[in-house]
């Protein structure tokens, strides 16, 4: 199954993200905006490469699962600038569009634990609970598995599911340096977030 695939093919990239985004604190306001930042430095050019992809005609229920306006929102309300991000090579493909797809909507999930965290000090979180209620999760996965089990295939998946990793591990490396050079104390070692990100690009 191309979800069992994209697991084992990612483990790495998925523990490396998770240890650093587990520095964060969101029920520390200055924590929550880098959060904010990261997502808003990944997630908004992953979701625009997408759309420029056509994911909305391999994809049909895409503008359910589209997350960037609940982002800006947020942004908006914690009057954080929406930031651009590291600039994206095309998406190719369906195989591409739902290896992407498959690390956005994990990250989705993953939001619904962490929401939990930011309600404490009553931050804005329309992106945290964006989807809550809805089986959209289950909805990607329908989709996924309807794709041909063949090599090509895998090779697309792996391919787009780390294209968007790097995206956010770049991002993050980024907005932990940035909290370093503004005098915030960082939540992490910065030279630990560069190094992680060089390793995968080797």
């Amino acid at each position: 199954m191309h979800r069992f695939f994209l697991r084992e093919t990612t483990r790495d990239l998925h523990h490396d993200l998770d240890a650093l985004i587990s520095r964060l604190d969101l029920a520390d306001a200055g924590d929550y905006a880098a959060f904010l930042r990261i997502h808003a430095a990944a997630l908004l050019p992953l979701e625009a490469a997408l759309e420029a992809s056509g994911i909305e005609g391999s994809f049909p229920t895409w503008p359910r699962h589209r997350r960037s306006h609940a982002l800006i929102a947020d942004l908006r309300a914690c009057d954080i600038e929406e930031g651009t991000g590291a600039a994206l090579p095309a998406i190719c493909g369906t195989g591409q569009q739902m290896g992407v797809l498959y690390v956005l909507e994990g990250s989705r999930l993953g939001g619904r634990l962490l929401e939990r965290r930011a309600r404490v000090q009553g931050a804005r979180n329309a992106f945290l609970t964006h989807g809550a209620g809805q089986p959209l999760w289950q909805d990607f996965l329908r989709h996924l598995e309807s794709l041909p089990d063949d090599l090509a295939m895998r090779r697309s998946l792996a391919n787009g599911a780390s294209m968007a990793f790097e995206q956010y591990m770049t991002a993050t490396a980024e907005i932990l340096a940035m909290m370093q050079r503004g005098g915030i104390e960082p939540v992490g070692p910065v030279e630990n977030a560069n190094r992680i990100v060089a390793a995968n690009r080797s």
